[in-house]
């Protein structure tokens, strides 16, 4: 369920570049003795006032020829590995891809704190107003450093604002700075990763019970409303009963117990997917 910064769900077709980046390949295009001057380093912007070399511009690879992205590669990437066969440009731009800013993306994944933030975004007074919102506002905050993936969330989930509050909040990899917008982009998925989407809502209700555990009031925040989106969600998901049902090993006993402490026959309803059948 980990995601790491780079994980790619999509096909390598375009790349993350910077003003300068993309200003040296529009002048190298035209005049191929620039190309050593990159390599060297120079800094030309015929794009906006941005010097700073943040990467915040996704160009397609296919907008420029292969042998100039080869040729330009070492001024914006780290060579991979010595390989015994020629390397493709995917292979080569690997770190710095983007998907397709023309693909609509299913789902876009988010960390605690990641989530936290855009909440706390979309909901700015949920605490204030100790209702449900609270109540993840608050497991999130407990759960922020855990780097696990806790929800993917349709885009529509979130306004404008609670996305961008979770983009500021993704860890930034070694190397050039990205744009918030990239690297948020780079966490959409174009399917449905209907099993990491089960067991991310199970996590989540094991998360919530821990929390009241500790802290038997919840810091004053609708736990109760809270646990109770999150148990119809499972009762209405044949994936996550799926993976009740197929728990032989008990690991998700206490989620299992609450439900039905709550009413829920979990054990009776319907349909269910078991993981293998995905899987297969």
């Amino acid at each position: 369920m980990t995601m790491p910064s780079a994980s790619i769900d999509h096909p390598v077709t375009h790349v993350a570049l910077s003003s300068l980046e993309r200003s040296a390949l529009q002048v190298a295009l035209f005049d191929p003795a620039s190309i050593a001057s990159i390599r060297g380093g120079a800094r030309l912007n015929l794009i906006d006032a941005d010097d700073s070399g943040t990467l915040k511009h996704a160009v397609a690879l296919a907008d420029y020829p292969d042998a100039l992205w080869h040729a330009v590669a070492s001024a914006l990437v780290e060579a991979p590995a010595p390989a015994t066969s020629p390397v493709s440009l995917a292979e080569l731009y690997a770190s710095r891809s983007v998907p397709d800013p023309q693909l609509c993306a299913c789902f876009i994944a988010l960390i605690p704190a990641e989530l936290e933030a855009a909440l706390e975004a979309e909901h700015p007074d949920a605490l204030d107003r100790r209702d449900a919102f609270g109540a993840r506002i608050h497991c999130m905050h407990r759960m922020r450093w855990f780097n696990d993936i806790f929800a993917f969330l349709p885009p529509e989930a979130l306004s404008q604002t609670g996305w961008q509050a979770a983009a500021r909040q993704i860890d930034q990899p070694e190397g050039p700075r990205w744009a918030p917008e990239l690297l948020l982009r780079r966490r959409s998925l174009f399917h449905d990763p209907k099993l990491d989407r089960a067991a991310a809502l199970i996590r989540e209700i094991e998360a919530s019970l821990w929390i009241t555990c500790e802290e038997p009031f919840g810091a004053g925040q609708d736990f109760d409303a809270y646990r109770a989106g999150l148990f119809s969600q499972v009762m209405a998901d044949p994936c996550a009963l799926g993976i009740l049902h197929d728990d032989g090993d008990h690991q998700f006993a206490v989620v299992t117990d609450a439900l039905e402490a709550a009413g829920h026959d979990w054990r009776n309803a319907g349909p269910i997917i078991l993981p293998a059948a995905i899987a297969a």
